[in-house]
């Protein structure tokens, strides 16, 4: 049994995900500003992650 089946001449099957159109939503202040508090931790982890690393390794 053949895993890939063979498509017939003409077929408009599409592959892959549907685009579909998402409904409008409105953002609250307190999802920007948790969404602010994120990116401000990411960052501050990577950054303080960096030094310790670079720290480890010339010492």
């Amino acid at each position: 049994m053949p895993l890939f089946r063979k498509r017939r001449f003409g077929s408009r099957r599409s592959h892959g995900a549907t685009p579909r159109l998402m409904p409008m939503r409105s953002h609250s202040r307190f999802d920007d500003w948790l969404n602010r508090c994120v990116d401000i931790a990411v960052t501050l982890a990577l950054l303080v992650g960096g030094v310790a690393l670079a720290v480890h390794l010339f010492l």
